[in-house]
């Protein structure tokens, strides 16, 4: 059983919804590390095929898509949220703040997770965030098809098996389709949360928003 220490020192047990809460908020944090690993090894993928000129700049783009720019923006959220988050509010700060980084694919002081104080702001920002997957999602399946079009040269065919041992022993096509399940992961998690909230919680507007 978990507990919480009261100002008079007494620990009482977490109620079955804390927990629960606590649980989900967890799971985003740990599973959001793993995810940001893989995406890294993805773009080290893209870098060394275009550094050894196996794939041309408009080739990689076909292929590895908007890969760099989904690192860049879920690294930072990575470091927005807190190894142990401990309410609801702060994962949702973490996802708001990085919404306009999304769409200009940039960070800056003014992205600071202040300048989004309330509900109704993070309820609009936090479906920006989301939106940065649509053009990788779009565009997944030709990605494969020139992925494998490109593979009929002899030498990127040579290249593949050494390739995969530095992509952590996963074949690209693995890579490639790690975004596409964890934008399908960030609503499943999201109305979890939503079914441990209270109806009148100040959070639910930014949760529904992004979960919708």
């Amino acid at each position: 059983t978990l507990f919480r220490r009261t100002l008079s020192g007494t620990d009482l047990p977490l109620s079955p919804g804390t927990m629960k809460i606590r649980q989900i908020l967890a799971e985003i944090r740990t599973t959001e590390a793993a995810y940001v690993a893989t995406l890294r090894l993805l773009v080290k993928c893209q870098r060394a095929l275009e550094g050894e000129r196996l794939l041309g700049r408009a080739e990689a783009a076909e292929v590895f898509t908007s890969a760099e720019t989904l690192m860049q923006v879920n690294s930072e959220l990575l470091t927005r949220l807190p190894e142990r988050p401990s309410s609801l509010e702060e994962i949702a700060h973490a996802f708001a703040a990085i919404a306009p980084c999304a769409a200009r694919n940039s960070f800056s002081a003014r992205d600071s997770p202040q300048f989004l104080r309330n509900s109704s702001d993070r309820a609009a920002a936090l479906p920006r965030y989301l939106k940065v997957y649509s053009e990788y999602c779009a565009r997944y399946f030709a990605a494969l098809g020139a992925l494998e079009r490109l593979r009929r040269r002899s030498a990127l065919e040579r290249r593949r098996e050494s390739l995969r041992g530095e992509c952590g022993g996963q074949p690209l096509e693995s890579l490639l389709i790690a975004p596409v399940q964890r934008l399908c992961k960030y609503p499943l998690l999201l109305r979890e949360l939503l079914g441990a909230l209270k109806p009148n919680s100040a959070d639910r507007p930014a949760l529904e928003a992004a979960a919708a």
